[in-house]
């Protein structure tokens, strides 16, 4: 099986969000070594991760939303599809009508004739 990558730019979101966690990380050990107050380190700590929690968030819904439009993309191509194979039966179904109608029309004249 071919394996199929994805080549994806790197925008600014991902670069916040790289910094934010870096933020909370090197916050964590900056608390290890008693620097700030706990009430300070505890709001930064909840601002941080606040943040990376609304930037991730803010990434899923992009990614959801772009789904959706490619989902909708493929819809639309399915409902193309339906409509020329509905058209076609329609086409199919006269043509038969045509054939039944001159098959019944021959067998009429054949019988008339014996």
């Amino acid at each position: 099986m071919e394996k199929i990558i994805h080549k994806r730019k790197i925008e600014f979101i991902d670069i916040m969000i790289i910094i934010v966690l870096l933020a909370t990380v090197g916050l964590g050990l900056w608390m290890l070594f008693g620097s700030p107050t706990e009430i300070q380190a505890i709001i930064a700590l909840s601002i941080f991760f606040g943040t990376s929690g609304f930037m991730l968030l803010r990434q899923i819904h992009k990614v959801d939303k772009n789904s959706i439009v490619k989902f909708s993309r493929v819809k639309n191509s399915f409902l193309k599809v339906k409509h020329n194979i509905e058209k076609n039966h329609i086409e199919v179904t006269n043509r038969l009508n045509l054939l039944e109608n001159n098959i019944n029309n021959k067998l009429d004249k054949i019988i008339k004739k014996k």
